[in-house]
């Protein structure tokens, strides 16, 4: 029979009455950046998981490329949204602890430091259009940049979960995409760009986890 692969993992134990002696904003920091780091690998091991390869056949093509990008733009954002959490508590002094914004200038300036290419850009302009916010004005802009040879079907399917609404994609991703690089009519050059984008959410992944790493060093253990 098929073996069954067992997760080990290694645990730390810790209860809140523990946890509840730490100042309040050293909790609030580790929890904030224990929730983005478990979310970050979620997303990280779904796109692993749906990364297929094209078929040539449209529907699937479609519904595979909507479950990638949405976890590709969602991934992005979250650790968009991690870097300048960090960034506004050394900046706006969200907090008076010295050794919390120290860490948080100390975090801040290695992630300013990562070479990520066009990949921070394009997660803020995704990030604000295109993941967390349905803009009908952004729509308005972007029906002028569709690729016409796009795909526009409605695939539905009597279990619901399964329908699927390409011209959205096309519209609201590709669409803010073509927007914004009307000038690059390369696709090779695209190409790179959206290489560049995934480049970000890998090192900036790597960051985070470094991150959370040393903070429960330094600050819980």
């Amino acid at each position: 029979g098929a073996s069954i692969t067992q997760l080990e993992f290694h645990e730390y134990e810790l209860d809140w009455g523990e946890l509840s002696t730490l100042p309040a904003d050293h909790l609030a920091a580790l929890s904030v950046l224990s929730f983005a780091v478990s979310e970050v690998n979620v997303l990280r091991k779904n796109y692993i998981s749906i990364s297929h390869a094209y078929t040539g056949e449209k529907s699937i093509d479609s519904a595979n490329n909507i479950n990638k990008f949405l976890v590709m733009r969602t991934w992005s954002s979250k650790l968009f949204e991690v870097a300048e959490s960090l960034r506004k508590i050394h900046k706006k002094k969200e907090t008076s602890d010295g050794k919390l914004l120290d860490f948080a200038r100390t975090a801040s300036e290695k992630f300013e430091k990562l070479d990520l290419g066009d990949g921070h850009n394009i997660a803020r302009y995704i990030r604000n259009e295109a993941s967390h916010h349905y803009s009908f004005s952004a729509a308005k802009e972007n029906i002028k940049h569709v690729f016409e040879g796009g795909d526009f079907n409605f695939y539905t399917h009597d279990v619901g979960g399964n329908d699927f609404y390409p011209i959205g994609e096309e519209v609201m991703f590709h669409g803010r995409l073509n927007r914004k690089w009307a000038s690059i009519p390369s696709m090779t050059a695209r190409r790179k760009l959206l290489q560049e984008w995934f480049d970000f959410n890998i090192k900036v992944t790597d960051w985070l986890l470094e991150t959370h790493g040393y903070f429960a060093r330094e600050f819980l253990f």
